[in-house]
């Protein structure tokens, strides 16, 4: 039993050290970027009207500070009793000589409740990668 809780502990101490994030200062890449940094750029507006691409997500987070997102339910449980219920993410199964190879995928809608919205989909071998 005490070896359980000491095992507990340091796990929580890692779990703490992951979850700090460092803030790094943005370094923009793009033409985009730059202008937006530099101040040219204020509204997101004038990026849409224009069609321009965002390929950066600190110019989302720099013109639009408030934003939420919501995951889709996609997805569906599996089951004899249990099945029908709604899920955030969708399993597909790919037959392979080993076996079969489940991958999860993901679909969030993100904006800032003032007529921004934004859609992003995302997939992989396990269910955190693809809501990440």
């Amino acid at each position: 039993m005490n070896l359980f809780n000491k095992d507990r502990k340091k796990m929580k101490r890692r779990d703490v050290k992951r979850r700090e994030e460092v803030q790094v200062e943005w370094i923009p890449r793009t033409q985009l970027g730059k202008k937006v940094k530099a101040g040219e750029l204020t509204d997101i507006n004038a990026i849409l009207s224009n069609n321009m691409i965002i390929r950066e997500p600190e110019i989302t987070e720099t013109l639009i500070p408030n934003l939420s997102t919501e995951l889709l339910l996609v997805g569906q449980a599996k089951g004899k009793f249990g099945g029908g219920q709604r899920r955030i993410y969708r399993v597909t199964q790919k037959t392979t000589k080993d076996g079969k190879t489940p991958k999860f995928a993901c679909t969030a809608v993100v904006g800032n409740q003032d007529g921004i919205v934004g859609v992003g989909s995302g997939s992989g071998k396990e269910t955190v990668p693809a809501r990440d």
